[in-house]
């Protein structure tokens, strides 16, 4: 039976397993890590591990949400803060994006279909409902925050949503698609996004204009 410890303590504990369990799955994998890697890596016992979460599952959705809130304090908060133009701000946010596949591995393992499909198996519904009412709150939060007389590409949180988890899921075919190139295809395609949505705004605000490129909602 794991011991009781001080609140101070478990924060500490509760820190040093999802440090060193993230880091763990990011390096090698969800599926090859153990509850006994996880533990020994954080120098503590197993049962201690069980003192916080029921299963391995619960244990990296903790994580997730956890580098989830990092990328969002650390990436996205300050671009959509700044004095870019809105589309411009998107394009940067989503070369970020790709980059937190890197920056932020256990959000890049949180994108593997299995993973996904295995995690939907094991964690409550209610949780993963929450977690995806949130995810569309933050896309809300982005849209809603737009001056729509300087952008408004007509496009609905969930419509942008889908639009970021889409590109997103293209790094499962980066070998596919070509490593030598991802990067250079990446940056493009966000560009193309980017400058396509302000386009869409400008026609928007300019349905006149035979310039701009026709756009159906």
């Amino acid at each position: 039976m794991a011991r009781a410890f001080s609140d101070r303590e478990r924060r500490m504990v509760e820190k040093s397993l999802m440090d060193t369990g993230s880091e763990h799955i990011g390096r090698v994998g969800f599926s090859k890590t153990s509850v006994e890697d996880i533990t020994r890596s954080a120098g503590v016992a197993k049962g201690t591990f069980y003192a916080f979460w029921p299963s391995k599952e619960e244990f990296f959705f903790a994580c997730l949400e956890r580098a989830e809130q990092q990328f969002q304090t650390e990436v996205v908060a300050p671009i959509l803060g700044s004095d870019s133009h809105p589309a411009d701000a998107l394009g940067r946010l989503l070369d970020e994006v790709f980059a937190a596949m890197e920056n932020y591995p256990i959000i890049s393992q949180a994108m593997n279909p299995d993973l996904i499909q295995h995690l939907s198996r094991r964690i409550p519904p209610e949780r993963l409902e929450s977690h995806r009412a949130e995810d569309r709150l933050e896309f809300s939060e982005i849209v809603s925050s737009w001056n729509k007389d300087e952008f408004d590409p007509g496009i609905s949180p969930e419509v942008f949503d889908g639009l970021f988890k889409g590109l997103m899921m293209m790094r499962l075919h980066r070998n596919i698609i070509g490593e030598d190139v991802f990067p250079d295809v990446v940056r493009i395609l966000s560009r193309i996004l980017s400058e396509g949505l302000k386009a869409v705004s400008e026609k928007r605000k300019h349905p006149e204009d035979a310039s701009f490129p026709e756009h159906q909602s």
